[in-house]
């Protein structure tokens, strides 16, 4: 009785995570986007100087999601054999947040390029910062599932 509501509280848990994270992620998208497009029409510097401020939230959020569901998932995983079974059921896991991903990563990184080509000071110090915070946010998101990996291995000992 008590593994089964850990369960269904680790389900409830895991869902709103994940919900709340790609719910602030694709309304970074979309702002970050929209921002790209007013530049273009206007013109106003000030619009594009977000870009790089709202990718660096944009990719923190995405890190977050990958290492705060991914954990308690890689946490369960040795704890109860029904959550295998709850996770074998979520298709999303192994197709959906790949597409996501690139669906989300594409627009932002073309309008991470945009910015830099329509910057004053592409070499600005500013702008330095924001590309190697950029490159770090990119490493530790392609590296989360290694991590995962390695506290399923760690919690399973």
């Amino acid at each position: 009785m008590g593994n089964e509501i850990e369960i269904g509280w680790a389900k409830q848990e895991i869902g709103r995570h994940d919900q709340w994270h790609k719910t602030v992620a694709m309304v970074l998208t979309i702002i970050i986007v929209g921002l790209s497009i007013a530049h273009n029409i206007t013109n106003q510097p000030a619009l594009i100087d977000w870009i790089p401020i709202l990718t660096i939230g944009m990719l923190g959020v995405i890190i977050r999601l990958e290492t705060t569901v991914h954990r308690i998932g890689a946490y369960l995983d040795h704890l109860f054999d029904e959550w295998e079974a709850f996770r074998e059921g979520l298709l999303y896991d192994k197709l959906y947040l790949s597409i996501a991903d690139l669906f989300i990563m594409v627009p932002v990184g073309v309008c991470l390029i945009y910015f830099y080509q329509n910057t004053q000071q592409p070499t600005s110090l500013l702008n330095m910062t924001y590309g190697v915070i950029i490159v770090a946010e990119v490493i530790l998101w392609a590296s989360a599932p290694s991590m995962v990996k390695k506290l399923r291995a760690n919690s399973g000992s």
